[in-house]
């Protein structure tokens, strides 16, 4: 009987002794097997490409590159790769929009080393792993938004606000998060809570997306 393959793993999470302790604890398990590490979003990205995990953890915070549009990205580099949602306290609406584009489960960042083993081997199975009653948001969610697209006129869908079409303008003009904001006078953070929050009203998953979808007024 040949012996399982162990779950590859990433982790992509800013501190050093954050990670160190997750690696140390996963070394001791047969079944996972800890493969690189990130500091920071480009370095996550450019690991992502070349080691293509079957799990990574993601802190969504990460610097350089973070926020709910580099899961769009990750899918990109590695459509197997699961991802778990790492943070130390995020809203549940925030938690909420991430599953439903692309991340697979979330555990704060006081979850214990045997919950964060519970989760990797759950994702890898095929699971969600996340508080009972955010999956029940989720579902609550994509129910509304299919009801959404089949029955409401345009004129009773959300419209987007007037620093919402600013942020798209800057998008569909190639601007970048930190030059959007730098022309708005905003932070980069609200740059890409605006940009959560049109990706949410137009029913898009990708900043791409953006380029083709025909604006609510």
């Amino acid at each position: 009987m040949h012996p399982r393959t162990p779950l590859t793993v990433l982790i992509a999470v800013e501190h050093a002794l954050f990670r160190e302790g997750i690696r140390v604890f996963l070394a001791e398990q047969a079944d996972v097997e800890v493969i690189g590490e990130a500091a920071d979003g480009v370095q996550m990205l450019r690991l992502m490409e070349a080691l293509r995990p079957d799990v990574l953890m993601l802190d969504i915070q990460m610097p350089e590159v973070g926020g709910l549009e580099i899961l769009a990205i990750v899918q990109g580099l590695s459509p197997r790769t699961k991802v778990l949602l790492l943070s130390a306290r995020l809203e549940d609406d925030f938690i909420s929009e991430a599953l439903q584009q692309g991340a697979h489960g979330y555990l704060p960042k006081t979850a214990t080393h045997r919950e964060l083993l519970r989760a990797i081997r759950a994702l890898a199975a095929g699971e969600l792993w996340a508080p009972r009653t955010l999956l029940t948001l989720v579902v609550e969610r994509l129910r509304q938004r299919a009801l959404a697209r089949q029955d409401l006129p345009p004129a009773l869908r959300q419209p987007l606000t007037t620093r919402e079409h600013e942020v798209v303008q800057g998008v569909r003009q190639g601007l970048t998060n930190r030059e959007i904001a730098t022309r708005l006078g905003i932070s980069e953070k609200t740059v890409k809570t605006h940009l959560s929050s049109v990706f949410r009203k137009l029913y898009i998953r990708r900043r791409v997306d953006l380029l083709r979808s025909p604006l609510t007024s």
